[in-house]
Parts: C-alpha cells; structure tokens; sequence
C-alpha cells in the first residue's frame, strides 16, 4: 500500500502502471468515490467531489480540502500550501491550527516530534491521541458512582419496599435492593474505549497499532458503545478529571465531526478531511477572541447576525454573518478570513482580491456600522512584502476603510502578535500578548 502527499492545487499523474509518484486509474476512481463522500459529509460542492479532487484524463489536482483520504490500495494526504516549510513543518502547523480550532493544547516540540515520526495527518492525530490517553489511563481510569438495582439474597444499600411487594410479592427470598457502586463503566471512558477502537481499525502505523493494542487492554472492563450511540451528553467532567478534558475534546473531534466512511466496489476507505477556509477561520478567530478576553475588547465569531433588508411587510431579510467582529472604544472592526493567495501588486494592483468579496465587506460596514473593515489572508512570500496591512483602501466620502492584510501562519509563535497589530486601531497604545 502507498502512501501519496500533495500540495493544495497540486497535481498528481494517472498512469496504468502507478509508477513514479503516480495513481492507477482504478486507484483515481476510489479517490473520486472518498471525495465524493467527504464532500457530502462537509456539506459543500455539487456532490461529485470537485471540492476535494478534480479529475482530468491525466491527473488528479487536489483543491482546498486538506487531510487524509485513505483507500483500500493508497493513503492520500492533502496539505495546505505553506511557504518556507517542507512536508514536515506544513504538516506540523496544520496539527497546531487544528488543535486551536478544537481548544485542545499543544506544544511546539510535541507538534514537531510527532509530525517527524508518523507519516499523515491522521497518524500525527492518533499519536497525539494515545500518547496523551496513556498518560491520563496511568494515573487511573476516571470513576463514578453508579446507582444499581438488584434482586439480592441479602440487603445491599436500601430497600426498595415498592419493588419488594410488587415485582418480588412472589419470591420473598430475594430483596429488592438499591445501592451505588464506584464503577469505571462511565460514559466518559466508554467514549475513550470506543474512540481507541475507532482508530485501531484505521491506523497504519506499527507503532500506534501498539500502543491502540495496549489501550484496548486498559479499556477491556468498558463496555463497548456504537459510535452512533456514544453518551456525548452524559459526560460531567470535574476537578478530578482535569486530565482527561483535552483527551474528550480531541476523542469528540475524531469520532463526531470528521469521520467520513468511503466505499467504491469492494474497498472500504476512511477519510480525515477539513476545508481550509473554515479552518483558517476558526484559527485565527479564536486567536482574536483570547486577545479581545485579555484586552477588554468584545469579539464576536460568526455573527452578531444582523440583516441588510426589510420586504415590503419590515420584515428583515438577507442574513449577513460576519467571521469576526471586534468592538472597542475606538469603533467595530470586521475581520473576513479568506484561505487565498493573494498576488503582488505588480502583478494585480488589487492584490486577487475577489469584488464580491470587497461588496460583502461593504455591507458588513453598512450593517454593522463599521469604519474598520479588514480581508484577511495567508501570508506568502511571493507578496514581496512583511505580513500585516499589505494595502488599504478608502470608501469615497465616508470614513469607512477597507484593509487587505496577511497572517504569517508558517510563524506559530508570532500569530497571536501579529493578529494583535491587525486588531490595534493606528492611534491605539501597545498592548502586550502572550505567545
């Protein structure tokens, strides 16, 4: 079995043979089928898997969805297009956006190591996973009182007298008892044993399949629960359970939201997918939120909704949903993400940045009453330029400004700073923020 990886937009040959860094055309046909059910899991596109992959006569090019799409004959992963790193490195902030996005946190060096020694995204993600989980099973399993009811031949807890002349008027040699037991069939570790055995079944890596193997066995008094039945609901996380809150955090991740299931003739396939767009949105608004929490800024993700329209009733109409929007003493401020490159302004002097998109910005400043609007972009060093305010546009006859900007994504440790100069009105003191 081969293991592929592309660049966004990358393009990856069909030959009969597969040789030479190439896909068969039966292999093109189970990767079209993965895309296909991963772009009706994510709910976006026609249905045919354009989204994910295009299919040509010679090739297959990849497109803004990025993970792992796993067939029964080839592991395809998708990366994002990051400048200065290689496979490696790109794989590694691509594990440090994700984990912001789904508030699960993670060192720099744990990042690295893992991205270093497992091969995809999906295998970075299950490492993480069991090492972590082994770490929390060492301390001990998480337990709980659980209420029983049993038929006993001798009183255990408290009598249950209706049960007792009801159920059991029969049989007065058996005591109708209620009692609780400390258990460690709870639903927390029911989630964790089923998310193990989830992982089990799709990791290739020999290492992780041991320590999955080894899980399992630390897990083999759990009762096993369907994943479609799992007590997401039940779970009560308290201070004797600190260890285990980014573990459930990443178990919800893995086996609520992400997982698509493929199937194309008699192959079976698993996929680990994210679209980058929501992703760098989701990134990088939760990085301006914690600003905002420490600066005494308002921020709002994905709204406050408001409407651009009224019908003939007053009714409104036309939600609009911006992805950020930041209020302080100086004003609103609307931040648009956008996962684009943007070209240099030699060679467009409006940078690529689309029109409707500069309309939509417009109307966010309408509705919102916003004199700060900002599009921003990941930053790539074919800009010529830092990262930060690359342009900035004003709207005729109003103070409304809009600003085309860039974040440096290849530099973890400097994002929170440079989202900060973003959110810094031009005559607003500094404010320091922590990495």
């Amino acid at each position: 079995m081969g293991s592929i990886a592309l660049s966004e937009w990358e393009h990856l040959p069909i030959r009969v043979d597969g040789a030479d860094r190439s896909v068969t055309p039966d292999q093109a046909d189970q990767l079209i089928a993965g895309a296909i059910a991963v772009e009706r899991k994510l709910g976006m596109g026609s249905g045919e898997g354009a989204s994910v992959l295009v299919r040509t006569h010679k090739a297959l090019c990849a497109r803004q969805v990025v993970g792992v799409l796993a067939t029964g004959e080839i592991d395809l992963e998708i990366l994002p297009k990051i400048d200065t790193l290689g496979e490696q490195g790109v794989r590694s902030v691509l594990v440090h956006m994700l984990a912001r996005a789904w508030d699960l946190p993670i060192s720099d060096g744990e990042a690295a190591l893992f991205s270093q020694q497992e091969k995809t995204l999906l295998e970075v993600l299950i490492r993480l996973f069991c090492e972590r989980l082994f770490k929390a099973v060492h301390r001990g399993l998480s337990r709980r009182y659980l209420d029983h009811e049993e038929d006993l031949p001798s009183l255990r807890g408290r009598l249950d007298i209706q049960r007792q002349f009801s159920a059991n008027i029969v049989t007065p040699n058996r005591l109708a008892c209620q009692f609780s037991e400390l258990s460690a069939d709870i639903a927390l570790n029911q989630i964790l044993k089923a998310t193990v055995v989830q992982l089990s079944k799709v990791s290739r890596s020999m290492r992780n399949r041991r320590l999955l193997m080894e899980l399992e066995l630390a897990f083999a008094d759990i009762s096993r629960v369907a994943p479609d039945r799992l007590p997401w609901d039940r779970v009560h996380l308290d201070r004797t359970d600190t260890r285990y809150k980014d573990l459930f955090q990443l178990a919800r991740a893995l086996m609520e939201r992400r997982w698509q299931t493929t199937t194309t003739g008699k192959q079976v396939g698993t996929a680990l997918m994210f679209e980058m767009n929501t992703l760098f949105e989701d990134f990088i608004g939760r990085h301006v939120r914690s600003i905002g929490r420490a600066s005494g800024r308002s921020v709002s993700l994905q709204g406050p909704r408001h409407f651009i329209l009224k019908d003939e009733k007053g009714a409104p109409r036309f939600a609009t949903k911006p992805d950020i929007v930041v209020k302080c003493a100086d004003g609103v401020h609307i931040i648009d993400t956008k996962w684009k490159r943007l070209v240099s302004a030699d060679v467009d002097t409006k940078r690529g940045v689309s029109q409707a998109d500069v309309y939509q910005m417009l109307a966010y400043g309408q509705v919102y009453e916003a004199k700060r609007l900002t599009l921003l972009y990941p930053h790539h060093r074919g800009l010529g330029q830092e990262s930060g305010v690359i342009a900035t546009f004003t709207m005729p006859q109003t103070s409304v400004k809009l600003e085309i900007a860039t974040v440096d994504v290849a530099q973890l440790k400097s994002v929170p700073a440079q989202c900060l100069d973003l959110m810094r009105w031009p005559s607003a003191p500094a404010i320091a923020v922590a990495s």
